[in-house]
């Protein structure tokens, strides 16, 4: 049976095997389909979040789908404000950006 944490997992392992490494891994969901996702993306690195107060394998949840959008701009801004601070941080981001683009060719 197919579902979308097997479909997550898949994902995952493949970009592993290839050397990938994901720096953070953003799930939202509002319904039971997503509970196998959530599942799978537990631990470091994972923010998982589902939309409405209910029992739920996410870790956050948000009230409304317009919260979603904010939750997203909030991960955004602190992204932002983290690569600002490292020095150098977009610039290296840009440059391993297109290093796997021309690894992907």
């Amino acid at each position: 049976r197919v579902h979308k944490g097997r479909a997550v997992q898949q994902i995952m392992q493949d970009h592993e095997s290839n050397g990938e490494r994901f720096d953070l891994v953003v799930a939202f969901g509002d319904e039971r389909t997503d509970e196998d996702m959530f599942d799978v993306l537990q631990g470091n690195h994972c923010f998982t979040c589902t939309v409405g107060r209910k029992a739920s394998r996410a870790f956050y949840f948000v009230d409304s789908p317009a919260e979603v959008v904010l939750a997203l701009q909030a991960l955004d801004d602190v992204g932002e404000a983290l690569l600002r601070r490292t020095r150098g941080g977009a610039a290296r981001m840009r440059e391993q950006a297109l290093q796997r683009e021309q690894l992907r060719r």
